[in-house]
């Protein structure tokens, strides 16, 4: 992809490298800084200090990227779950049911003598 170079100030460089960077990100938002930085030819300090000090709002926009890219995961893995559990895989519906809160009922075994007083929260 290379450095973006030209007439620009520092300030449209900056920029314009961010971009490219946020657009790496989206494609492949597990890619490393320093695979970024070696495209771009910037030093990997370059783009953690974007980051640390928020550069021309970059944190921001990368954490933005990031949620983004997640959320477009959600459709292909609810319709991946749906052919696990139809497809009949136990781990797969336990997931799903346990995050429904279905979850299993613990049992608790008591030996009680005498009179006594049960109070029992149950919390969300």
């Amino acid at each position: 992809m290379g450095k973006i170079n030209g007439t620009g100030n520092t300030r449209e460089i900056t920029a314009a490298n961010q971009d490219a960077a946020l657009r790496m990100i989206k494609a492949n938002p597990s890619i490393k800084f320093a695979d970024i930085a070696r495209k771009l030819k910037l030093s990997p300090s370059t783009i953690t200090k974007w980051k640390s000090e928020n550069i021309m709002d970059w944190a921001v926009r990368y954490q933005q990227t990031l949620r983004e890219a997640f959320d477009e995961l959600e459709g292909p893995a609810i319709e991946t779950m749906g052919r696990l559990i139809k497809d009949g895989n136990f781990q797969a519906s336990k997931y799903v049911l346990d995050n429904k809160n279905y979850g299993a009922v613990q049992k608790i075994d008591a030996n009680v003598s005498g009179d006594i007083t049960i109070d029992v929260t149950i919390e969300d």
